[in-house]
């Protein structure tokens, strides 16, 4: 996982300014994040491993999975991984309830480990509005890179955007 960590630099965000209030938990006691760690698998794309956010409300009685890991790959594998080499590739934020999420894992045979994020209140307010933002049609694709804004390093910005620059 590492090797797609730049921890020299980290990206700055654009402000969130645009998401919908009323999708806000009132009371962020019941709302839980968890760092989600996906080992290797087999594929070209799978050889760095995966990174992903869970969110639980128990409140809302939501359980959704967060991940920036999504891509197309209808012109084959061959064509894939050509433009994955020359850093030509549009990937996307997609969400999941973790049954489903982690029974693809599972059927890949690839290990997942999953750690309790502990944030206050207000850096969960903070994490929460950056993924209502990420969920709006025009925020979700992203143009991936390698090092600098993959599906780790999406998780680590975000993380220290709610942290005000503490992971930085």
């Amino acid at each position: 996982m590492l090797a797609l960590c730049s921890w020299g630099r980290l990206s700055a965000l654009e402000a969130v300014t645009d998401y919908d209030e009323s999708l806000l938990p009132s009371d962020y006691s019941g709302v839980h994040f968890y760092l989600i760690t996906v080992d290797v698998g087999n594929r070209v794309w799978d050889n760095f491993g995966h990174t992903a956010l869970r969110v639980v409300d128990e409140n809302a009685n939501t359980d959704t999975v967060y991940n920036w890991g999504l891509f197309d790959t209808s012109g084959g594998v061959v064509q894939f991984s050509f433009n994955f080499f020359k850093g030509i590739m549009n990937y996307q934020l997609g969400i999941n309830s973790p049954q489903a999420e982690f029974a693809m894992y599972r059927q890949q045979r690839r290990t997942v480990w999953q750690d309790r994020i502990n944030l206050t209140d207000a850096q969960k307010d903070i994490l929460y509005k950056r993924l209502l933002w990420n969920l709006q049609p025009e925020n979700i694709v992203y143009p991936y890179d390698y090092f600098d804004d993959n599906c780790t390093t999406r998780v680590r910005d975000y993380l220290d955007e709610a942290l005000s620059g503490q992971i930085r």
